[in-house]
């Protein structure tokens, strides 16, 4: 199933039950500008005797902001990476992650059986080759009577059995008694007794309309096959049952003491009724992944409902051990519908330091085939009971729906100690380049989602409310945007609305290329309450001079309007221009060299650029300026870029595999001059990975501001009464009052290292990991840590794993996580121990091993 972020570890979800630095350390470059550094990348595909690409274009200067790309050759983006992102994930080949829920519900398709039987034409008797080994084979007016090791042959159709009679009296019959053995293409059944009765008509062609319907009814299999204590073995699966009857034309019958397998699920059932073709229900049915008799483990259902292939309903659910049932039991559960279809049931249980011990569950129950409302209970010791509705819906692919090409879900939590959130979140395709995106979050207070649900807290922001309304053509991007705050302990820029368009890059001459982005709308600043109706226009225009394949030089130009409906300080409108000028210059060299090392060959790629933007003080000044983003961050600078990378790329002599071998990233800016002041950033990379499954990755960054004070410069007093605060009481003013006054940025550095590795030789029985953060803010050191962890396959049923991190700066090892791991032959259980600085958290956890993301915390 899928986890949703009201249950952490989605336990056993089955068809059944299953069970840093500061802000502070913001560049006061301008963000507009600062893309100067980037220069087109190298696709790392590209094999090593492909010649240069020629005249790549670079990125020129004065671009706006775009998303800091990872740190890899293939990013768009050129600058040196965010040190806060993880590296590169070990490129190994995984299968997915699967829990037990999603694979017993998409597994287990009972109505594939009208493929396993084949309809023999008894009618035919010049195709019927029949006699008897040991006895007689005779025919008389009822038909034909064979005993003694009997066989007919009939098409494709084999059966062999001590008796077989053909009755053609009453409909042609077909029955077989003892040590019966029926082989068909796609089947082998073996039975006590055995029957087929070949229908008149087929009960469908009733309905059917159109002579085409009625010659496609024509060509289904018709009849009744039924028989005692049978088994019937396919491709990957095989059911067996006391009694069995199954109707060809109607896609229906009934087994009675059912089991069997289906690829890897085994599964039991008292009673087992198919009710046409994809649909199935049973009684007292059980499924487990594991091969024994009796089975380690099995989950227990007294009814269970199947449609179009999936277990969508289930009831009375229990979890067995050895045989033995334990307490883990869920009285109903059904699956969500529509695409991405998961059973509708999720726990979690454990112990945290801000809520003690808790049980988080929840059930959703189906209001119709594609949506879902359900009841969620959160008891904690600390935090009293929570209460919350949880509900999904997915129209996408539902055209008869008036929310046709919609999806979304709503979440919501309160507590007994009157805490908690809600969140709505809607996608809404209208037309094929428009979509409309909404979504509303709101908490109780600023801790309340680091408490409940901190595993998902540390990869997310603070909340926010929006609509979003997108349409996108070949030529151009237009946007609509209202946001509002929700939360009054977010600082953020409203919008009511905001309206973009984006004209993207086309060429207006041969060479000459155009772009051009208008920004409008009302925006108001919370908490700080600067608001004003705000136009920006942006046009730009650049000339790409490809001298040869290696040398290419683009000079560009920007002008930039910007007009407030208020001043910073005054209700009096004011009008902004401004412009950048400026060129890049970038080569590309690159060279191939023979094999060594395991490789058969290698090539290095070396690209450097240089690029130099000019920007004269803008008409309206940056104390003058109203400030909601980055669109009002602009001011006089003269500044230079330059970076060089080296890539060696290398191709596996064994596998003809090529990857980044090895990468060197250098990059530096210097402002010449700044109105505010001025600034100067050095940055490395180093990306070193030997073997795909091992590397190491360093990367580091120094920036630096100019010492000497200018007390014509904006904003003077207020930045120097704002540093002198940090100086004197060790920690940050207010965010917001530092952004409206242009201070949040100062001198800092940071370095991170990482090295990994893991054995694919023997199967990942070992793998490590070991890295450096460090981060510091003028005088102040945010973090001086290391990590490292080790985790070890003792043999076929052991293993053992740590993870240590140790803060040098603080002296203390303030994180360390333990875990041992048990695996027997259908699962695993493991003893985890983490203490952070809250305490130590211990628990068990149960996985299914079929299915690695299934688990049962405890």
């Amino acid at each position: 199933m899928t986890t949703g972020r009201n249950g952490f570890v989605v336990v056993l979800a089955i068809p059944v039950l299953v069970l840093g630095g500061s802000a502070k350390t913001a560049r006061a470059a301008d963000q507009t500008a600062t893309q100067a550094r980037s220069a087109p990348a190298e696709d790392s595909s590209e094999t090593l005797d492909t010649p240069a690409t020629p005249g790549a274009k670079p990125t020129e200067a004065a671009q706006k902001p775009a998303p800091a790309a990872a740190p890899t050759f293939e990013a768009a983006e050129t600058r040196a990476p965010r040190l806060s992102l993880k590296p590169s994930p070990v490129p190994m080949l995984e299968g997915p992650r699967r829990t037990f829920g999603e694979a017993l519900t998409e597994g287990l398709d009972f109505s594939d059986l009208r493929t396993v039987f084949e309809a023999p034409d008894l009618a035919d008797e010049s195709l019927l080759d029949a006699g008897a080994e040991t006895g007689y084979a005779e025919w008389d007016d009822a038909g034909l009577h064979m005993r003694g090791n009997a066989w007919l042959r009939i098409g494709t159709t084999e059966l062999k059995a001590e008796q077989i009679d053909l009755d053609a009296v009453e409909g042609v019959r077909l029955h077989a008694r003892e040590n019966v053995i029926m082989t068909q293409p796609r089947s082998t059944t073996i039975a006590e007794a055995l029957y087929y009765i070949e229908a008149d008509e087929d009960p469908a062609a009733r309905v059917a309309i159109t002579p085409a319907e009625i010659d496609g009814l024509e060509k289904r299999p018709r009849g009744k096959f039924g028989g005692t204590n049978i088994r019937i073995t396919g491709e990957e699966r095989e059911l067996s049952a006391a009694k069995a009857e199954y109707d060809l034309g109607l896609e229906a019958g009934q087994f009675e003491d059912v089991r069997g397998h289906v690829g890897p699920y085994y599964f039991g059932a008292e009673t087992l009724t198919l009710l046409g073709r994809d649909h199935a229900e049973a009684d007292h049915i059980w499924f487990t992944t594991c091969d024994e008799d009796p089975p380690h483990y099995r989950i227990h259902l007294k009814r269970a409902k199947f449609e179009e292939g999936e277990a969508t309903f289930g009831r009375g659910t229990r979890l067995e051990l050895g045989g033995v049932k334990t307490p883990v039991y869920w009285p109903g559960w059904a699956t969500t519908g529509g695409p991405g279809k998961r059973v509708g049931f999720d726990f979690d249980s454990g112990h945290r330091a801000s809520l003690g011990y808790f049980v988080n569950v929840g059930q959703h129950y189906r209001l119709t085939p594609r949506s879902t409302l359900g009841l969620r209970l959160f008891p904690t010791t600390k935090e009293g009971l929570g209460i919350g509705l949880d509900s999904e819906y997915d129209y996408m692919t539902a055209p008869a729906s008036p929310l046709f090409r919609s999806e979304g879900e709503v979440r919501t939590l309160v507590t007994t100690e009157d805490r908690g959130y809600g969140e709505l979140y809607h996608r809404q395709e209208i037309g094929g380049n428009t979509v409309l995106l909404g979504q509303v979050e709101h908490w109780s207070d600023e801790t309340f989602y680091k408490d409940f649900y901190y595993e998902y807290y540390r990869d997310r922001g603070a909340p926010r409310t929006f609509a979003n309304l997108t349409h996108t053509k070949p030529n151009y991007l237009a946007t609509a945007t209202v946001r509002h705050r929700t939360d009054n302990f977010v600082t953020e820029t409203e919008h009511a609305p905001e309206m973009t368009y984006h004209l993207l890059e086309r060429p207006v001459l041969e060479r000459l290329y155009f772009t051009f982005d208008a920004v409008a709308g009302y925006n108001e600043r919370e908490p700080a309450g600067t608001h004003a109706v705000r136009s920006v226009n942006v046009a730009r225009v650049s000339l790409d001079l490809d001298f040869n394949e290696a040398f290419s030089v683009v000079p560009f130009a920007e002008t930039e309007g910007t007009w407030y409906s208020e001043h910073r300080d005054s209700e009096a409108s004011e009008m902004r221009f401004s412009s950048t000028v400026g060129a890049t210059v970038q080569t590309r060299l690159h060279k191939t060299y023979p094999g060594a090392l395991r490789f058969s060959g290698f090539k290095h790629v070396i690209v450097p650029s240089i690029t130099y933007s000019y920007r004269p003080e803008p008409g309206l000044s940056v104390e003058d300026t109203p400030r909601f983003d980055a669109y009002d961050n602009v001011y006089g600078r003269s500044r230079i870029e330059s970076k060089i990378d080296n890539l060696i790329l290398g191709r596996d002599a064994e596998t003809e595999e090529v990857w980044q071998v090895a990468r060197l990233t250098l990059y530096h800016g210097n402002d010449f001059w700044n109105e505010i002041r001025r600034s100067s950033d050095y940055e490395l990379e180093v990306d070193v990975r030997p073997r795909p499954w091992w590397g190491w990755l360093m990367a580091a960054e120094h920036h630096s501001i100019e010492e000497e004070y200018d007390i014509d410069a904006p904003f003077f007093a207020e930045r120097f009464l704002l540093e002198a605060y940090e100086r004197i009481f060790d920690r940050p003013p207010d965010l917001e009052t530092a952004y409206q006054y242009n201070a949040r940025y100062g001198d800092y550095d940071r370095l991170l290292t990482y090295w990994y590795y893991r054995d694919p030789v023997r199967e990942g029985q070992l793998n490590a990991h070991l890295g450096f953060a460090y981060t510091e803010t003028q005088d102040r050191v945010f973090n001086r840590e290391v990590l490292y962890g080790l985790g070890y396959k003792l043999g076929d049923h052991w293993s053992v794993a740590f993870e240590h991190r140790y803060d040098f700066e603080r002296d203390d090892l303030y994180n360390q996580k333990y875990e041992i791991r048990r695996h027997f032959h259908c699962w695993e259980a493991a003893l985890l121990m983490n203490d952070r600085e809250a305490g130590w958290d211990v628990g068990v956890e149960f996985n299914i091993s079929a299915f690695p993301g299934t688990k049962v915390k405890f």
